[in-house]
């Protein structure tokens, strides 16, 4: 399973669409970077960041 994250602090200008987006980003990363990944997104970041947790089943 792959998934995408993003968070932001709520603010009366916030835009919904901007933090979906931000997600969606993100779960592609996750998708490139194989199964079992997880990727985290800022909504200000264009590139999901580096950080990329691989899930292992025990």
């Amino acid at each position: 399973m792959s998934v995408g994250v993003a968070a932001t602090q709520a603010r009366q200008d916030s835009d919904p669409a901007m933090l979906v987006g931000a997600a969606d980003r993100a779960l592609y990363a996750a998708k490139q970077q194989g199964r079992n990944c997880i990727c985290v997104a800022g909504v200000d970041e264009q590139e999901p960041t580096e950080s990329v947790l691989r899930v292992k089943r025990g």
